[in-house]
């Protein structure tokens, strides 16, 4: 999802829902167009939430404690935006 609202658009958009799944599991995390647009601080945190191997791969948890985060507006604002998207 992070790469689809930094991309505007899913990765493999163009390919059937089942291959792009199958293109990410064997090709792993997709390249982003337009990396040097990007923070350092967020490209680590893409690459912790978005690793490959599982047991190396950030949790929910260690996600949030991530600095990155600390740059999120806080959550009581956050909620309602999120909410509202599901509508």
């Amino acid at each position: 999802m992070a790469i689809e609202m930094v991309e505007g658009e899913p990765p493999y958009l163009d390919e059937e829902p089942l291959r792009a799944l199958y293109l990410i599991a064997t090709n792993g995390t997709p390249k982003l167009k337009h990396p040097e647009q990007l923070s350092a601080l967020f490209k680590d945190f893409l690459a912790q939430a978005l690793t490959v191997e599982v047991e190396l791969r950030a949790s929910a948890a260690e996600l949030l404690e991530h600095p990155f985060m600390d740059r999120a507006c806080p959550l009581e604002d956050l909620a309602p935006l999120v909410q509202a998207t599901r509508r």
